[in-house]
């Protein structure tokens, strides 16, 4: 057997396993002047309710959202004029 053959299946094998195993690392979101979209978990956080409310919301039609192929995005220029219509004088 050639020792030199079995090495190289060895050392691919020994790759793949180890690219198996490698946790994928997320990064988190950009953040800065240049995001416009959010997901539903942002829109969600930023008005502190869950994310049931806010797919409630734009099922009502009471915040626009952007379909980007099977995703729901919140334009943040909607956010903020949702929260405008929303605010209440005491």
């Amino acid at each position: 057997m050639n020792t030199a053959g079995s090495d190289v299946a060895a050392n691919s094998l020994a790759r793949n396993v180890a690219r198996a195993t490698t946790p994928l690392v997320v990064r988190p979101p950009a953040v800065g002047a240049n995001r416009r979209l959010l997901t539903l978990q942002e829109a969600a956080m930023a008005l502190s309710v869950s994310v049931p409310s806010v797919r409630r919301l734009i099922a009502t039609c009471h915040l626009p959202c952007v379909r980007f192929n099977r995703r729901l995005l919140i334009d943040i220029k909607d956010l903020d004029q949702f929260i405008a219509r929303s605010k209440q004088s005491a």
